[in-house]
């Protein structure tokens, strides 16, 4: 149905017919974002101190505001929440 770079979404049905969509995390991911993060830090610490413009763009801050959204983005069950949440909303019980 779709895919991304941290997961894929694919259609299925459940034992009584129901029709959902499941979304897988591509196998290994965390580790490939940690280290790609952690090489983006160390890039980002290296411009501030040495290339006097780019300080008070802050790239440090940039990348640790990045690693925060990447973060909650590959925290599946924040998502099912926020879905059981709307869910409840748009269709009271």
């Amino acid at each position: 149905m779709a895919s991304a770079s941290i997961g894929q979404v694919h259609r299925a049905r459940l034992k009584d017919g129901e029709e959902v969509a499941v979304k897988i995390q591509r196998p290994g991911i965390g580790k490939i974002v940690e280290v790609d993060l952690e090489i983006m830090l160390h890039l980002a610490t290296l411009a501030e101190r040495h290339i006097e413009e780019l300080t008070h763009h802050r790239p440090v801050k940039i990348v640790e505001e990045f690693a925060r959204t990447i973060e909650k983005e590959m925290d599946y069950t924040l998502e099912a929440t926020s879905m059981e949440r709307v869910a409840k909303v748009l269709y009271p019980r």
